[in-house]
């Protein structure tokens, strides 16, 4: 056993952590993933952890918790160390998951607005007039967020989004142009 948690006769809540047992020197990694992307992660996937004291090291996801921590929006991915990696209990590290790929549509993330607790985006259609398309979101970064439920090539609203309504007209700008190179005078000779 490396820790108890616990003494006798204490009344803890469900979920708690009871004591940690240490099986044949294993490790395992327990990885905080946001809930939006918990569901990209599956057991048996590769995964490379990362430590700064010790380095790289690589292991395979054992299993992802079902439930979500409902302060931090965080779900569990445990992933078990191969070998030895030089990590200890205790230590902090950085895990990538190799979740695989897969096509899916992305959308500028400024374009995406919560309209009755549900996420969307407003699409450009016909007259160029908008309609709400909620969808669900994959993953997400600053720039880009990978969403389900609308169709590829579809035309969204990215600036000004959160001004309008169901069926609303737009006026659709043209993408901005690289600027010229600057023309050089000849050299004097």
């Amino acid at each position: 056993m490396i820790s108890r948690s616990v003494t006798r006769g204490q009344i803890v809540p469900a979920g708690t952590e009871l004591f940690r047992i240490v099986r044949d020197g294993r490790l395992e990694l327990d990885a905080r993933v946001p809930e939006t992307e918990l569901g990209l992660i599956r057991a048996g996937q590769s995964a490379t952890v990362n430590s700064d004291g010790v380095g790289s090291a690589t292991g395979r996801v054992r299993i992802v918790t079902p439930e979500v921590d409902s302060q931090t929006r965080l779900g569990v991915a445990r992933i078990a160390l191969t070998g030895n990696s030089g990590l200890r209990p205790g230590m902090f590290a950085r895990a990538d998951i190799d979740v695989g790929a897969s096509p899916t549509v992305t959308v500028p993330t400024p374009a995406i607005l919560y309209r009755e607790n549900r996420a969307g985006v407003y699409v450009v259609g016909n007259e160029n007039r908008v309609t709400f398309q909620p969808v669900e979101i994959l993953a997400r970064t600053d720039e880009r967020s990978s969403v389900d439920g609308l169709p590829e090539g579809a035309r969204v609203v990215v600036q000004g989004a959160g001004f309008l309504g169901e069926g609303d007209r737009v006026t659709v700008a043209q993408p901005a142009r690289a600027a010229a190179p600057a023309a050089t005078a000849p050299a004097a000779e």
